[in-house]
């Protein structure tokens, strides 16, 4: 087998068929299977999807709880049979031979210590959205108080958590977002996958961490576009969704301990929390500002 597409679902049955639909639209002269995880998701849609959607190539996993984004794709690989892993969330679409163009890319005998490759991710409307980021830092921390202003292309390209792609120049990059990844197996084998501590958000940070810890590097492929809705898991972005922002300052705390020590985390909480204040302040972010320094400060 090439290519294993791993899919983790929890109540976006309708996206994943849709995912489903554009990877068998666009990929070929590959052998590839669609493994579909499930998260317990208590809507019970994708059952009739899955039923739809059944052939030869399609691999269903159902969970009988919720164990987390990273959790469920580790389940995800341990069904695989492909050379490489295509990670991709519910609401992307392939718009492309994607699989194809990675493959290829990989196969490469110079590409060999590459780990993992990204696509050039787009909205709905083909906006450039968060497909790669730097791993934090204090340097970071602090320019996002403001300074950034000064370096703003310096600081996008080098120290931004979160950026979009620009340009056509293949980059190497500290990750790549985790609504697409393309994964050579053999290293997940050697080397291990995400970190199920990690229930939501920074798997995939910490993991590339490890990675090139470990000698192997991440490039972002501009060549390829993906459409990455962003809508599917948070689909009202102008409410302050206290789920989703627990779990991200969770895993974020989880991060600098995990890869920096105790020191690092808690020289980085009270930045985070001034820079939570700052664009509160500035309605960059929704939600209220003590219930979000508590959240903050507890995780």
């Amino acid at each position: 087998m090439d290519v294993s597409f791993i899919i983790v679902n929890y109540n976006t049955a309708s996206w994943v068929k849709q995912c489903v639909q554009s990877i068998r639209a666009h990929t070929v002269s590959l052998r590839y299977e669609i493994i579909i995880v499930d998260n317990a998701s208590p809507d019970r849609a994708i059952d009739a999807v899955i039923n739809n959607l059944q052939d030869s190539t399609l691999i269903y996993v159902p969970l009988n709880h919720n164990s987390g984004f990273g959790a469920a794709n580790n389940r995800g690989v341990t069904k695989a049979t492909g050379k490489y892993l295509f990670l991709l969330n519910p609401d992307t679409r392939l718009c492309s031979n994607a699989a194809g163009y990675f493959f290829s890319y990989m196969e490469q005998p110079d590409n060999d210590r590459v780990v993992a490759c990204g696509a050039d991710l787009r909205d709905d409307a083909g906006k450039p959205t968060q497909a790669y980021g730097n791993f934090p830092s204090i340097l970071h921390a602090i320019s996002a108080l403001g300074l950034r202003i000064f370096y703003p292309t310096y600081f996008k390209k080098h120290m931004s958590m979160g950026a979009a792609n620009e340009g056509d120049a293949i980059k190497e990059v500290d990750y790549i977002s985790g609504a697409a990844m393309f994964i050579r197996k053999v290293i997940i084998d050697v080397e291990g996958f995400f970190d199920e501590a990690f229930f939501l958000f920074f798997e995939e940070t910490e993991w590339a961490y490890r990675m090139r810890k470990a000698g192997y590097s991440v490039r972002l492929l501009p060549a390829v576009q993906i459409i990455h809705s962003e809508s599917a898991s948070d689909p009202d972005k102008t409410v302050f969704n206290r789920f989703r922002y627990y779990h991200y300052e969770k895993s974020r705390q989880l991060f600098y301990h995990k890869t920096k020590g105790d020191f690092f985390a808690a020289y980085m909480k009270p930045l985070d929390i001034l820079q939570m204040c700052l664009r509160t302040i500035t309605q960059k972010e929704k939600g209220n500002i003590l219930e979000k320094i508590n959240i903050i400060w507890q995780a």
